[in-house]
């Protein structure tokens, strides 16, 4: 049974007469001017101008009088002056009235010669074109056609000759009759498409608030969920500081990572909100292709750490002829990687999971500075269904449903991945076989960002000086070892591969052994100077002799470690000159920030007293308060601080407004530099805070990496690029 839709209240009614005004006035606004046109042609061509000529000119000036009025009354109306459809009304009657007297006149005088006849067409024409301008009003439609219809016909039955005249008289009340017919059915749509109209917007009000709602649940949801976690986070990550015994430190460890696993569903679902109400965009910046795969997939890896050797070898292969220097939105695509090899690591046991890159020739987009790339992630796991490979691109679903399901997790992955990519202008597809493992791919387009050349090249000294030494690649991987050595061929290297350090064969004295880490398990290390391949994350390293790297290996981190070894400068002439640099020995620590003098600003205790814990860690010298007037009250009162961690939602005054008023001048230093650390982490919450005069924003949970790259990138920013205070950031 259809539902009857709901009644229109008063206020929607009056915006569809008003609607309806404004069609009306548009419809009739230049129609009064055909009149003393038709008058006067009608005039002129007949012998009624010749016979009657002050009658024909009064009619036509006072109907062009009559049609400039309307003019006028409309476009009144069109402002919404009070009393002006009745105007228009009535301007509408007085031609019409003006007209058939004139007509009748013709009619009566000529009968159905040429000048009568002429007035009677003329005036079902004119009928016709009012009864469309004037349909929408019923009162004025209706008496508009009666004065035009009937007096027609009575006009037609004082011609004198009855006997001629019944068959036009019938004939034009049928044509009035039709008239009438279809003036009910247009005004009937005319009207209903109005209604249809305002409950259309009324949904999309309701739509609107309804999304709205949804919104502000997820930020205030992900805002009460982000600060017990950081709570929890915050908390176990001080324990796992103390000294502990190692049956509490993985007890503890798990309670973190099982945190962290419930913060990663909760960006999930953010994720997809954002991507559902079109709230995200793409934003093109230079990156590395082979860096970024690189670091990610490391950074993924940590899974095959378990078993020694590893049962997963993990890969990542981009051809020779892909560029490496690019333009595109790093993150999304990052993102995608991450969610596809995620996924790949946690459906496979044993085997390999891969990321390749390979170019998609295209003519067309090489003249437009731009190349296709095909991304594929590979496994070898369970595999996917034929059946569910399409199903598994939905919100919340998984191949496996059912309440005793092997593998966890939202269902969201694959389709916030799918909805990345088609924002970077490609499609997520899958190719699977239960069993035999799965290929997620997709190819994206990518502008240039350097047309110089693709694979890592060493400098024309270094180049000359590699040439013919000889490496040998180790490693029990024939896919790993294949893709080492033809990585280095175009290096000039005399490159060798073996399965293992005892298949190496003669040696020489100069020559560089790149061997995987579990190689060693059956052999001692050689003693020629080595690189070995560590099982991800491991970190790099340097050493007498030797360099260590994580799996997968980045061949411009191959290229460096070699020269390294054999001391060969690695000094680039041009500027220009494509390189990635690498950083073999572990990163300098970041300046400690000690004896900094810091106000944090926190209401909840738990994650006051984490915060506390990981500033004082830092050496820092802090002074805690609890809401906004406190910190006020500290920054008037107290000697100057270096840098202020300021919430943002907290009882009576928030974080935006003590900002404001800091930089108002209200209380201390007004250039004190200012640091959001919030829960708040929907898109728009950063510029929120950036808008509201804060130097940069952190959301929970927080840690001591974290804590240390915003101070760093804010001492080494100018002052003049300081934002300002914004009158429109609102709590």
């Amino acid at each position: 049974m259809v539902e009857a839709p709901a009644p229109l209240t008063s206020e929607q009614r009056a915006r569809m007469r008003r609607s309806a005004d404004l069609e009306l006035a548009s419809r009739v606004r230049m129609g009064g001017f055909f009149y003393p046109v038709v008058s006067g042609t009608v005039a002129l061509t007949s012998d009624i101008g010749h016979d009657y000529p002050l009658y024909s000119i009064i009619t036509t000036v006072v109907l062009m009088g009559l049609g400039v009025f309307r003019y006028t009354a409309t476009n009144r109306l069109i402002t919404g002056a009070p009393g002006t459809l009745n105007l228009v009304r009535a301007s509408s009657y007085l031609i019409a009235l003006v007209w058939i007297a004139f007509a009748m006149f013709a009619v009566v005088t000529y009968g159905l010669a040429f000048p009568g006849l002429l007035a009677l067409i003329c005036t079902l024409g004119l009928t016709a074109g009012g009864h469309v301008a004037m349909v929408i009003d019923r009162p004025h439609h209706l008496t508009y056609m009666g004065v035009m219809g009937f007096g027609m016909i009575i006009a037609m039955l004082a011609s004198g000759n009855i006997q001629n005249v019944v068959g036009l008289v019938a004939l034009n009340l049928v044509y009035l009759t039709f008239i009438y017919q279809q003036g009910q059915t247009q005004h009937a749509a005319f009207w209903e498409g109005l209604a249809n109209l305002e409950r259309l917007e009324e949904s999309r009000v309701r739509a609107e608030a309804a999304s709205n709602a949804k919104s502000e649940f997820l930020a205030n949801m992900s805002h009460e969920l982000r600060t017990p976690i950081s709570g929890i986070m915050g908390m176990t990550g001080m324990m796992l500081d103390d000294a502990i015994s190692e049956t509490a430190h993985d007890r503890l460890h798990l309670v973190n990572s099982s945190a962290a696993g419930l913060l990663a569903v909760v960006d999930d679902i953010l994720n997809l909100s954002k991507i559902e109400a079109g709230h995200i965009s793409v934003q093109v910046e230079a990156f590395q292709l082979r860096r970024m795969l690189t670091d990610t997939v490391r950074l993924l890896s940590w899974p095959i750490r378990e078993h020694t050797p590893p049962r997963i070898e993990v890969v990542v292969e981009v051809d020779q002829d892909v560029p490496d220097a690019l333009f595109g939105d790093t993150g999304k695509l990052r993102q995608v990687v991450t969610n596809l090899v995620g996924n790949a690591f946690k459906f496979t046991d044993e085997g390999q999971v891969g990321v390749y890159v390979s170019r998609v020739p295209d003519d067309d987009e090489q003249a437009k500075g731009r190349v296709r790339l095909r991304f594929r992630v590979k496994d070898t796991g369970v595999g996917i269904p034929i059946d569910k490979q399409q199903a598994i691109f939905d919100s919340f679903t998984q191949v496996d449903g059912s309440a005793s399901r092997r593998f966890g997790g939202t269902g969201l992955g694959l389709t916030i991945s799918a909805s990345l990519v088609e924002l970077l202008d490609g499609q997520l597809n899958v190719t699977s076989n239960p069993g035999e493992g799965s290929e997620f791919c997709f190819v994206v387009p990518f502008p240039f960002a350097s047309k110089a050349g693709t694979h890592p090249m060493p400098p024309a000294d270094a180049a000359s000086a590699l040439k013919g030494r000889r490496v040998v690649v180790v490693d029990s991987s024939l896919e790993v070892r294949s893709y080492l050595v033809e990585s280095m061929m175009p290096w000039a290297l005399d490159v060798r591969e073996a399965d293992s350090l005892a298949a190496m064969g003669d040696r020489r004295p100069d020559e560089v052994v790149v061997v995987a880490e579990h190689a060693f398990a059956d052999a001692p290390e050689p003693a020629v100077p080595v690189v070995i391949l560590s099982t991800p994350p491991g970190r790099r390293s340097t050493g007498s002799g030797r360099v260590t790297m994580p799996k997968p290996v980045d061949p411009g981190e191959l290229l460096e470690a070699l020269c390294f070894l054999w001391t060969i400068p690695m000094v680039y002439e041009e500027p220009s000159s494509p390189r990635i640099k690498v950083i073999l020995d572990d990163p300098p620590p970041m300046q400690m920030p000690r004896d900094k003098r810091v106000l944090l600003v926190e209401d909840n205790a738990v994650n006051r007293t984490v915060a506390l814990h990981l500033l004082r860690k830092l050496e820092c010298i802090v002074t805690a308060v609890e809401d906004g007037q406190q910190a006020l009250a500290a920054l008037a009162e107290g000697p100057p601080f270096d840098v202020v961690f300021m919430d943002v939602q907290m009882p009576d005054m928030d974080g935006f407004e003590v900002t404001r008023r800091v930089r108002g001048g209200e209380a201390g230093p007004a250039d004190v530099t200012i640091v959001a650390l919030t829960a708040h982490a929907m898109d728009g919450d950063e510029q929120r805070c950036l808008d509201a005069g804060m130097d940069a924003y952190l959301s929970k949970p927080v840690n001591q990496e974290k804590v240390l790259k915003v101070l760093s990138d804010l001492a080494a920013r100018p002052p003049a690029e300081r934002p300002q205070a914004s009158s429109s950031s609102s709590t």
